[in-house]
């Protein structure tokens, strides 16, 4: 991870090394070049003193003098423009460092703020269960539900940008995850959200268990994601979704399909960007973050989430495909 962050602060004395070099080199090559030089005038003047024939206007002491200034000329102007390098290159990296510290900063408080608050929220959804199962009042009862409804979507923002930001630190875990249990843990975490949306879930799973390699608490949040979308964005009296289990060759294949109204032709090739909400977004609170950070996650396990069919009035399928152990990186 260190090596990952100053990579870049690598690269750039790298390539501060490699100007200075050059520099130097170019004074060198031209130092030799005026020594060359005044070597030449000095053995030409020698020669013609000897045969009576001077050929240079300058004295011997004229052509040391003038070596010497164009040495001092070059020298100094090379030493002014190695500080003036060097000075920028230092200016530049202090504030790539002030950026990346910035954002290290903004990072940790987000995680921070969702780790720290999730005690309490998940508290007080489980009491707002608790009083919801107990409720006598069918007012009194939907009042609640509701209350539990804000307090769990709020939850899920709070999820949703730990995993996002866990997402652009590169710092998901690998671990061998049992598919269909993850599956039957989600549909439990979701069971007051379902009952309260008259929602019902079924479950298609393998024989036997299948196991993929990859962050189980990313791959938590995609299930959970578009579970809660197939709810959420359904109006029909009776929400009916179904989640399907399947080996495919070397991936594991996981699909959700719900009895929606579907998703317009002109929505689909959006769906998946960074706060983007359609149509049935607009009846719906929400952020626009959760189709999105499910496609990042698997994206991240090189895997694929993809809206596989979509017809209106009969629903929605989406596809979520993870590979095999060699073909996730360590």
């Amino acid at each position: 991870m260190i090596l990952r962050r100053h990579s870049w602060a690598v690269l750039f004395g790298a390539v501060a090394v490699l100007l200075l070099a050059q520099v130097a080199w170019w004074v060198t090559i031209f130092l030799r070049d005026v020594s060359t030089i005044e070597g030449l005038k000095l053995q030409i003047r020698s020669l013609a003193e000897a045969h009576g024939r001077p050929t240079l206007s300058e004295t011997a002491a004229e052509i040391h003098s003038l070596a010497h200034r164009s040495r001092v000329m070059f020298v100094s102007e090379t030493a002014f423009f190695a500080v003036l390098t060097g000075v920028g290159f230092w200016l530049m990296l202090r504030a790539m460092y002030r950026e990346r510290r910035s954002r290290e900063i903004q990072r940790n408080f987000l995680e921070i703020m969702a780790h720290e608050s999730r005690t309490p929220l998940t508290a007080l959804k489980l009491r707002l269960e608790s009083v919801v199962s107990k409720a006598d009042a069918e007012g009194i009862g939907r009042d609640l539900g509701l209350a539990l409804e804000e307090v769990r979507r709020l939850a899920s923002v709070f999820e949703r940008t730990m995993s996002l930001n866990r997402f652009e630190r590169h710092e998901l875990s690998v671990e061998e995850v049992s598919l269909p249990d993850l599956a039957r843990g989600v549909i439990r975490r979701l069971d007051p959200f379902l009952r309260f949306r008259g929602a019902r879930v079924e479950l298609c799973l393998p024989d036997g268990d299948l196991t993929v390699v990859g962050d189980a608490y990313a791959i938590q949040t995609i299930v959970q994601t578009l579970i809660e979308n197939a709810v959420l964005y359904n109006d029909r009296p009776e929400r009916e979704v179904s989640l399907a289990i399947a080996r495919r060759g070397s991936r594991a294949e996981l699909s959700v399909r719900d009895n929606g109204l579907g998703i317009p032709e002109s929505e689909r090739a959006r769906l998946f960007e960074r706060f983007f909400r359609g149509e049935a977004g607009r009846r719906v609170p929400g952020t626009g973050l959760g189709l999105f950070i499910a496609n990042s996650l698997a994206r991240a396990h090189r895997g694929s989430l993809a809206l596989a069919e979509s017809r209106p009035g009969a629903g929605s399928l989406f596809v979520l495909e993870l590979p095999s152990r060699s073909q996730v990186p360590a």
